[in-house]
């Protein structure tokens, strides 16, 4: 509502002022209750590495601290992850001591992962087919590709933070064919052709290699792009298709 009448928008403030108040001072305030509960959840699914390098009541406080000082714009699930990860990195980071600088890196690291899960660009990729690739199929790389440098190693269920600020690793983030999020760890090769890849897309198998071989690199991109098209990283325009 663009223009609410003033009774309401007065309300509205009351019940938002009491909302941010201290446990201590809210007096019962359910409503106050969900709003925390609910962007527990938001936070502890959608950022679950981040959430399990801190306790319970560490998190609450983060929550509490949200609650108190970000004016959030959008009610919406999505919405709250995004606004939750600008608190943190304007309020609650690494000024704060409570989070430290490679912590701060995993949450928007898992950020990243969430923005490719819900994006809204198609990822219309057929199955691919188990020929052989040729040096003359043109390439694209999946539309839903981010890649992001991180100071740490995934694992399954955790992390591994490296041991200096100089050490990272890159990832490339995308949902594959069937539409599961992958996070694909990358060397500098890889990044150097994906960049390649994205500059010029309907590049081909031959074309890339030229490249390589101008740089004076010793690397076989048809094996490459026969790996990364079966993890779905690239696509393939097979001729004739």
């Amino acid at each position: 509502m663009l223009n609410p009448p003033s009774q309401m928008q007065a309300q509205t403030e009351r019940l938002s002022a009491m909302i941010r108040l201290p446990n201590e001072q809210r007096d019962g305030c359910r409503y106050s209750e969900f709003i925390r509960d609910n962007v527990f959840g938001v936070v502890t699914n959608t950022f679950p590495l981040f959430s399990a390098q801190f306790s319970h009541l560490q998190l609450e406080q983060m929550i509490d601290g949200f609650v108190a000082k970000h004016a959030a714009f959008e009610a919406e699930f999505h919405q709250i992850a995004s606004e939750f990860v600008q608190f943190m990195q304007k309020d609650e980071g690494a000024s704060s001591g409570a989070v430290s600088l490679q912590q701060l890196a995993l949450l928007e690291y898992e950020w990243v992962t969430f923005c490719v899960e819900i994006d809204a660009v198609s990822n219309n990729f057929a199955e691919f087919s188990r020929k052989e690739v040729t040096e003359n199929d043109s390439l694209q790389v999946n539309p839903t590709l981010k890649l992001t440098q991180v100071p740490f190693l995934l694992h399954q269920d955790s992390v591994t933070f490296l041991t200096t600020d100089r050490h990272s690793v890159f990832y490339g983030v995308f949902r594959n064919q069937e539409q599961h999020v992958v996070s694909q760890r990358l060397r500098d090769i890889d990044i150097a052709l994906i960049q390649m890849l994205i500059e010029q897309p309907d590049l081909t198998s031959a074309l890339l290699q030229q490249r390589v071989n101008h740089k004076n690199i010793s690397f076989n991109v048809m094996e490459w792009v026969q790996h990364f098209s079966e993890l779905g990283l690239i696509k393939v325009q097979f001729l004739g298709e």
